[in-house]
C-alpha cells in the first residue's frame, strides 16, 4: 500500500520522474561512478521515491566521506523514509548538524546539510515521544527555514501536536491498554491494515514478509526495499493467535493489501497503485484458490483518474460506503467521502463528509462501529498528538455526525496511528502503529473496548451449523422484529462461518425468526429482552439446521399441529387505538393462575399463542392499522414476560409466540362512529397450551 503516513518527500523541488537504474545496473554504476555522479544519482532516486536504491548510493558516498554533513543528512533522511528505527535516523542526522546552511544545492558534493535536517530530527524525536527535543528542533527549523518551504506549515502543525501530546500524556486514560499482538503475527517487516471476522476469531492483515527461499526476493521494491504486500490470516485459539497463513490468492510479484471485508465476508477490498495513481479494487474471497483477480471498483465516482483513493468501508447492510480521496473540491489533502446505494443498485454521487470530519490536512481509513453509533477515522490534523491519530464522531438520531475528536492517550501516540477496526461485538479494537515495543516499523495492536460507551453495547449472536456439513443455503437468515425500536424489522444473513451478529437496543423485547427458503419458512422463533442497565450484554443462540427438511434439529417444527385445546385463554377487546392489556382483569388473572398451577410440575411446559387484530378504520396515531395490530400483540407479549420473567427457571419452560397480527373486518366506509360494526375486529387474544 502506498505510504499514507505523515512523512515527506525528499526536498520536493521537482515533479519529474526519472528513469532510474535498477538492480545489477545500479550496483555496477555505483562501483564506477564519480562522487559527483553518485550525488546526482542519489538525488534522482530519492526524488522518484526509490529510497532503497538511494540508500545503496548514499552508502557509497559515506565510504568516500563518512563525516560529511551532506551525506549523513542524506543517509538519515533515507532511513526516515524507509521507516527505520528513529534512533538510527537520529544518529545520522545529528552528524549533519556540524554544517547546516539555508542555501542547499541538492546536486552539490559540498560538506553542507540543509535546514530541513532540523525538521526531520524533530520528527524522529516526536516519533520516540521525546517531546522536549522534538519541540527544540521544530522551533529551530521554523526560525531558520524559509516560510516558503513545503515543510514550514508542517513544522508549525507538529509544534501544536506536541502541546496536545504533553497534555494527554500527563493525563492518560488509565482504562486503555494497547497490546502488541506479538511475534507470531508481527515480524521485523511491516504488518498493518487488520480486519477481523464477525466473531473476532480470525484476523486478516497485510504483511511484507518473505515467502521463504527466493520465491519473492526478486520482487523487492526499489522504493522501500521491502517484499511485496500479501494478505495473511490468523485464528485465535485458546486466546492465542495461530501462525499466519498467506491467502492462496496472493502472488509473489504483485502487491495485495487488504482494506476491508464486506459484511458477509464474501468480498475482500484492496488498494493498489499499479495504475500510477491509487485505486480501490476487490476480489472474491469465496474462492481463495483462484488466481488473484483485481477488479476495479466501478461504483459511481469512487475511483477518479486524477486523484488518489486509498481506503473504503461499507456499512453492514451494504447500502452506504465511505472512502478517502484527494480529489479536487475537498478541504485539503485527503478527505473522506460517502455515497448511498439507490433502490436500483446504483450509487449516488460521492459527497464530502464536511468540515466536522475533514480538515486542511489528511483524513484516512474510515470505519463504522457495529452498532452504527461511532464513526472512526484517522487524521493528522491540529488535534493529533503526532502524525495520524484515531478520531471518532458520534451519530445523532437524524443520521448526522458530530465533529470528530481524537481518542485518548495511550490509544493514540506521538507516532502514526491508523487503520482502526473492531470486532463486530465491539469487545476488541485493532490499530496499526509503530511504538517502542514494535517488532518492525509497523505492527498491529489490540485494545479492549472499555471507553466512549462501546462497552455498553448489546447484541445477539446466532451461530448456525448444518447437519452432516451440508452447505449453508443462501436463503437462511434471522429476522429481528421489535415494534418499539427505531428499526422495527431487520434481516441479517450469516457470514461464511454461519454466525449472525446484530446490535440491539437496551430495554427492548425482540422476536427472532429463523427463516429458510424462498418462501421464508419459519424454522423457530425466540423472544429475547435486553437489559436496561448492564454494560455489555451478549445474547447467544446456537442451532443446527436440517437443510433438506428445512427445520432446526431438536426443535419442533413451527408449522406442526398445535394441541387440540387450550388449557386457558383470555381475550381483550379494544377501543380505537387502545392497545394495552389489563393485567388486573379477572379473566386475565385466571389464565395466569391456571398456567402457574400447571408449571408447579417442573417438567411441564407451556406455549402462549397471541392473536391480535385491528379494524379497517384508519389510524393517524400509528400510521397504519398493521402497526397498531402489531403493537397490541407486542404489548400482550410484554405483559406475559412481566408476569413470568422474574423467575428464570420457570420462564425457561414458557414459549411465547405471536401467531397473527392482522387487520380484519369490513371495508371502511367513512363511518368510524359505527362502533358496533368495527369493534369485533379490535382485540388481542392469548391462548395457553400445554406442550
Amino acid at each position: 500500500m502506498k505510504k499514507i503516513y505523515s512523512t515527506f518527500i525528499f526536498i520536493s523541488l521537482s515533479l519529474i520522474t526519472f528513469a532510474q537504474k535498477q538492480g545489477e545496473e545500479l550496483n555496477s554504476y555505483i562501483s564506477t561512478a564519480s562522487e559527483k555522479e553518485l550525488v546526482k544519482e542519489n538525488t534522482n532516486q530519492s526524488m522518484s521515491g526509490f529510497y532503497h536504491n538511494a540508500d545503496k548510493v548514499v552508502n557509497k558516498l559515506l565510504e568516500i566521506n563518512k563525516t560529511s554533513a551532506n551525506y549523513n543528512y542524506r543517509k538519515g533522511h533515507t532511513y526516515l523514509m524507509l521507516s527505520k528505527n528513529p534512533k538510527e535516523v537520529i544518529s545520522y542526522l545529528s552528524k549533519a548538524l556540524s554544517n547546516v546552511k539555508k542555501n542547499y544545492d541538492v546536486y552539490s558534493t559540498k560538506n553542507v546539510a540543509p535546514v530541513d535536517v532540523y525538521y526531520y530530527l524533530g520528527l524522529s524525536y516526536q516519533n520516540m515521544e521525546k517531546l522536549d527535543s522534538a519541540e527544540y528542533y521544530f522551533n529551530l527549523f521554523s526560525d531558520k527555514s524559509s516560510k516558503k518551504s513545503v515543510l514550514y506549515r508542517y513544522s508549525n502543525l507538529r509544534l501544536t501536536q506536541i502541546k496536545n501530546a504533553r497534555q494527554k500524556i500527563n493525563n492518560p486514560n488509565k482504562e486503555i491498554e494497547v497490546i502488541n499482538l506479538g511475534p507470531i503475527v508481527n515480524t521485523s517487516n511491516p504488518e498493518y491494515s487488520s480486519v477481523t471476522s464477525t466473531d473476532g476469531k480470525t484476523i486478516y492483515f497485510t504483511s511484507r514478509r518473505t515467502w521463504g527461499g527466493d520465491t519473492s526476493i526478486a520482487f523487492i521494491s526499489p522504493e522501500e526495499g521491502l517484499y511485496p504486500e500479501d494478505i495473511y490470516m490468523s485464528h485465535k485459539v485458546n486466546n492465542s493467535w495461530t501462525k499466519p497463513e498467506r491467502l492462496k490468492s496472493n502472488t509473489p510479484q504483485y502487491n495485495e493489501a487488504i482494506i476491508t471485508i464486506d459484511a458477509n465476508q464474501k468480498i475482500i477490498y484492496t488498494y493498489t497503485d499499479s495504475t500510477g495513481r491509487g485505486d480501490i479494487y476487490y476480489t472474491d474471497l469465496k474462492n481463495s484458490n483462484a488466481p488473484y483477480a483485481q477488479n476495479i471498483i466501478d461504483f459511481q465516482g469512487v475511483n477518479n483518474k486524477k486523484s488518489w483513493e486509498t481506503s473504503i468501508y461499507f456499512t453492514k447492510d451494504g447500502k452506504k460506503m465511505f472512502f478517502s480521496s484527494d480529489r479536487k473540491g475537498g478541504y485539503g489533502g485527503r478527505d473522506i467521502y460517502f455515497s448511498n446505494q439507490n433502490d436500483d443498485g446504483t450509487w449516488t454521487e460521492p459527497q464530502n463528509m464536511g468540515p466536522g470530519i475533514n480538515t486542511a490536512f489528511d483524513e484516512e481509513s474510515p470505519y463504522l462501529s457495529n452498532d452504527d453509533k461511532y464513526f472512526f477515522y484517522s487524521s493528522n490534523n491540529e488535534q493529533s498528538l503526532g502524525g495520524f491519530d484515531i478520531f471518532y464522531a458520534t451519530k445523532a438520531n437524524n443520521g448526522a455526525y458530530s465533529n470528530g475528536k481524537p481518542l485518548d492517550y495511550p490509544l493514540n501516540s506521538t507516532s502514526d496511528d491508523v487503520f482502526y477496526t473492531s470486532t463486530s461485538n465491539n469487545y476488541k479494537g485493532y490499530l496499526t502503529s509503530s511504538r517502542s515495543d514494535s517488532y518492525g516499523d509497523k505492527d498491529i495492536y489490540e485494545i479492549d473496548l472499555n471507553y466512549i460507551g462501546l462497552d455498553k453495547v448489546r447484541f445477539a449472536s446466532v451461530a448456525f451449523t448444518t447437519l452432516d456439513d451440508v452447505p449453508m443455503p443462501e436463503t437462511v437468515k434471522t429476522r429481528f422484529l421489535c415494534e418499539e425500536c427505531a428499526e422495527k424489522s431487520k434481516d441479517v444473513y450469516p457470514d461464511d462461518m454461519g454466525v449472525v451478529l446484530n446490535s440491539l437496543e437496551p430495554c427492548k423485547t425482540y422476536i427472532l425468526e429463523y427463516l429458510i427458503g424462498s418462501e421464508e419458512k419459519v424454522m423457530k422463533r425466540d423472544t429475547i429482552t435486553t437489559d436496561c442497565n448492564l454494560g455489555k450484554q451478549e445474547i447467544r443462540k446456537e442451532y443446527t439446521i436440517d437443510v433438506p427438511n428445512k427445520k432446526i434439529v431438536g426443535e419442533p417444527d413451527e408449522d406442526a399441529v398445535k394441541p387440540a385445546e387450550a388449557i386457558s385463554e383470555y381475550k381483550k377487546p379494544f377501543g380505537y387505538n387502545k392497545n394495552t392489556v389489563d393485567q388486573t382483569n379477572v379473566e386475565y388473572k385466571e389464565m395466569v393462575k391456571t398456567v402457574r398451577t400447571l408449571l408447579k410440575d417442573e417438567k411441564a411446559q407451556v406455549v402462549f399463542e397471541i392473536y391480535s387484530s385491528a379494524s379497517t378504520v384508519p389510524t393517524k396515531t400509528y400510521e397504519t392499522n398493521e402497526n397498531l395490530s402489531q403493537l397490541r400483540a407486542n404489548n400482550a407479549m410484554k405483559a406475559l414476560i412481566k408476569e413470568f420473567g422474574d423467575d428464570d427457571k420457570t420462564f425457561s419452560r414458557i414459549k411465547i409466540e405471536i401467531k397473527e397480527a392482522g387487520v380484519n373486518g369490513p371495508v371502511y366506509e367513512n363511518d368510524a362512529k359505527d362502533i358496533g360494526k368495527y369493534a369485533p375486529f379490535q382485540y388481542v387474544q392469548i391462548k395457553a397450551f400445554k406442550k
